[in-house]
């Protein structure tokens, strides 16, 4: 049935296994199972049939065209997604590096954030904002510039220049 899905790009569908049909084998099988209705939707991407997804029933019933157009969408979903995902899986070890890293840019985000409030006076917001500034005016990454402020190689008066002195 999928390939016959695949092969002419349009759904196939067996509102009940137990009449028989053109798939002997794969029936018996299906029946073995527990499933007495199967419907198939290409797997498509832009247009073109690159698999199918097989929707098994163990009821016999003919699936409403809603569903019909709703596996579908699903269905070219899924294909969209699988031609994006990574080549090679994430492991676990990748996933906590990833992690570990997002967590240690936002601390030193924070840290700078307030070292810059601390010593020019300035609030939390306005802390943040000129971090934001002189990171896009220095075209360099927002932990760059807290880092190097948690460091002590960039002033927090450094940051001040060219802006209006607050009280």
């Amino acid at each position: 049935m999928s390939v016959d899905c695949f092969r002419t790009g349009e759904t196939v569908a067996a509102d009940d296994l137990r009449e028989g049909g053109r798939w002997p084998g794969w029936t018996a099988h299906a029946l073995a199972a527990g499933y007495v209705s199967v419907h198939v939707v290409p797997l498509r991407l832009d247009g073109r049939p690159i698999g199918a997804v097989a929707l098994l029933n163990r009821d016999s019933a003919v699936l409403p065209d809603a569903d019909i157009v709703v596996a579908q969408g699903m269905s070219d979903i899924a294909a969209l997604t699988l031609t994006q995902w990574p080549a090679e899986a994430r492991r676990p070890h990748d996933l906590l590096t990833s992690l570990q890293a997002a967590v240690s840019a936002k601390s030193s985000v924070e840290l700078a954030k307030g070292l810059l409030a601390e010593s020019t006076g300035v609030s939390l917001t306005d802390a943040m904002d000129l971090l934001r500034r002189y990171a896009e005016k220095e075209r360099r990454p927002l932990t760059a510039v807290a880092r190097a402020l948690a460091e002590r190689s960039l002033r927090p008066e450094d940051l001040l220049e060219g802006e209006p002195r607050r009280a």
